[in-house]
């Protein structure tokens, strides 16, 4: 079995690599330093990364937009002709989801478990992930955390108010910048997007939930 580099696992669970160091450092991923650098154990259920391209950042949007019903028109309509054929390919969707570019900016913070309901009712967010889990999805929500979407202005504002601490193992705020504003319209991620993301998480449990709530909406 291949060990995985930081950059391996990184790609595999969706996140940045200092998350993965940081993860490592904690005992949470099963992992040692060798000669200045980290190799960890892969990670059961995750897909060992691959060669190749990536699906696109303004792709993966589309598709998602596809799903949630909404208008891709930044992608040009030969480009979403051949995507809607290939939404009868649901392995393929969830595999090309996984290695997508990212979709955004996304920082993960650490608030004071106080300032975690202010968050909720006083900033301009879009849940998503286990802050936006709904009765489609087979997993228990979080009220401990919150995952959403914000614009730029508000990621800044967040920020500043409430002061976070921006390095932590244990963060309790993940807020996402996206690099297609439409998602930014919704009071709440449609089901594809909270599927997706909860897709991307190093927690098994939680990926394994979202791509079988993704599967639920390709299959009908």
């Amino acid at each position: 079995m291949r060990l995985w580099s930081s950059k391996d696992a990184a790609e595999a669970l969706g996140v940045s690599m200092q998350r993965v160091r940081a993860l490592a450092r904690a005992g949470r991923l099963d992992g040692r330093k060798i000669g200045g650098r980290w190799i960890v154990e892969p990670v059961p259920g995750k897909r060992e990364p691959q060669s190749g391209r990536p699906m696109s950042s303004a792709i993966a949007w589309a598709l998602l937009a596809e799903l949630s019903g909404a208008r891709a028109d930044w992608v040009h309509p030969s480009a979403m002709s051949r995507l809607r054929r290939r939404l009868g390919e649901p392995e393929w969707v969830l595999r090309s989801l996984q290695r997508s570019q990212a979709r955004g900016r996304i920082v993960r913070w650490r608030a004071l478990p106080s300032d975690l309901p202010k968050i909720r009712t006083k900033a301009a967010i879009i849940p998503t992930g286990l802050s936006a889990v709904t009765r489609e999805i087979d997993i228990v929500g979080s009220s401990d955390e919150i995952d959403a979407y914000v614009d730029r202005d508000m990621l800044g504002l967040i920020e500043r108010q409430f002061r976070p601490a921006k390095e932590s193992v244990e963060p309790n705020l993940t807020l996402r910048v996206p690099s297609q504003p439409w998602i930014l319209s919704f009071s709440r991620a449609p089901l594809a997007v909270v599927s997706a993301d909860l897709l991307l998480s190093p927690d098994s449990r939680v990926s394994r939930a979202g791509g079988e709530a993704l599967r639920k909406l390709l299959y009908g």
